[in-house]
């Protein structure tokens, strides 16, 4: 028994229903703040198209878990593995601004979610006053796409109008895929570059080119103690979830990124050198130095040179900024410190009656970032946790707060 105390197994199955705000299914007035004269104004939002016809989402789930504490309760774990099947999700879908709405709401078909889920709570040193805790979790979630209504393959969810950048549904995809157009590349994945422009050819169909669902997330809880005196630290990490930052886009199209300094200076030089040979801008001229787009150049024989031909970086940048969004989809990996607290707990001989007890703490909220991957922008930037998930653009970050609380108890 000292050795594993407690043990629990369990097993569940549900089928449960769930539906939308009621006020979603019809128009109805909303009030305003303003008055006219004097007189409350109602108005009607048209940010999302009504739908009568909508079904409640039915979502079967089956779970399995266990739970152990172990050591003398020093050690406690939890796991759960779960799969939940949702019938005629109910969501909104991205339509056309002409209809003069942003969304309309639908039954969208069938999306599996399955993954598994970790606790661990351990007290690894216990010695007199002092003592070191410490709570591990972690989480898998596969969220896969079955079905669309009306036998369709994709449903744009959310949309950078500007780029022609979404996010979408996708038969077979995890939800939240990254959609837009890419470069032309040859049967390698090379880059396919227009030899008469220098500048990269681009396919403007649909490709997959990201998601923005996290591949797992986990978090770490941490309290030193000693006598009255304690130390808390939480911190938290998402990884594989993919960004497309419209932020990271303006700044290359621009030319404030430091990346489009790469052959800015050798091109000056060569426009310089075809003034002083007396060539009129426009006219024939091979550029001495600049910008080489990374691909290659079709042959026309099924075989492929690198490209070798000097462009202004400013004319690729802008292409790309425009016609690549892959170029700005980065993998938004990120460790994060939530909140670190130090607190101390005023003995009760100090307090008196009427007291019971009294903890005076300082508090840090989203004080500092461990690590990130993109680059400039705060890893938490998106349009909103739903259908924009995987865009930014121009997003505030985090917001950091210090505090200090004082808990009394009678």
């Amino acid at each position: 028994p000292n050795i594993m105390p407690y043990g629990k197994l369990r097993l569940s199955w549900a089928q449960v229903g769930s539906d939308t705000n009621p006020y979603q299914l019809g128009l109805v007035y909303s009030k305003s703040n303003l008055t006219y004269p004097g007189y409350t104004i109602g108005y009607i939002d048209n940010n999302t198209i009504p739908n009568k016809e909508l079904q409640p989402t039915i979502t079967n789930s089956f779970e399995a878990g266990l739970e152990m504490k172990l050591l003398r309760n020093r050690i406690g774990l939890d796991f759960t593995y779960y799969t939940q099947i949702s019938e005629n999700q109910i969501m909104g879908m991205a339509t056309s601004w002409t209809s003069g709405y942003n969304y309309r709401l639908i039954n969208a078909g069938e999306i599996e979610n399955k993954g598994i889920e970790i606790a661990l709570n351990t007290r690894p040193v216990q010695i007199n006053d002092f003592s070191w805790d410490v709570n591990l979790n972690f989480s898998k979630n596969s969220n896969i796409v079955k079905e669309l209504v009306d036998d369709m393959d994709m449903i744009e969810l959310e949309k950078a109008a500007w780029l022609d950048v979404q996010v979408a549904a996708m038969v077979g995809e995890n939800f939240g895929s990254i959609v837009g157009p890419d470069f032309k590349r040859n049967a390698s994945g090379d880059v396919l570059i227009d030899p008469t422009t220098g500048l990269p050819q681009y396919d403007k169909s649909n490709h997959v080119l990201g998601n923005a669902s996290w591949d797992w997330t986990g978090g770490l809880g941490t309290t030193l103690s000693y006598k009255n005196l304690s130390l808390w630290a939480l911190f938290d990490a998402k990884v594989g979830g993919d960004l497309y930052s419209m932020s990271a886009r303006a700044s290359y199209e621009s030319g404030k990124e430091k990346g489009t300094l790469e052959g800015r200076e050798a091109w000056y030089k060569s426009e310089e050198q075809r003034q002083a040979a007396g060539i009129p801008k426009g006219d024939q001229w091979t550029p001495t130095g600049g910008f080489i787009a990374p691909g290659v150049i079709d042959n026309n024989d099924g075989t492929y040179r690198a490209n070798d031909i000097y462009i202004n970086p400013e004319e690729y940048w802008m292409s790309v900024s425009r016609n690549a969004p892959g170029m700005f989809i980065y993998d938004n990996s990120y460790v994060k410190c939530r909140e670190i607290s130090l607190s101390y707990n005023v003995p009760k001989v100090r307090l008196g009656n009427t007291v019971k007890g009294l903890t005076l703490s300082a508090v840090a909220r989203n004080p500092f970032i461990v690590w990130k991957n993109i680059p400039n922008i705060d890893p938490d930037s998106n349009y909103n946790n739903t259908t924009g998930m995987g865009l930014e653009y121009g997003s505030l970050p985090s917001r950091k707060s210090y505090g200090f609380n004082v808990n009394i108890k009678f």
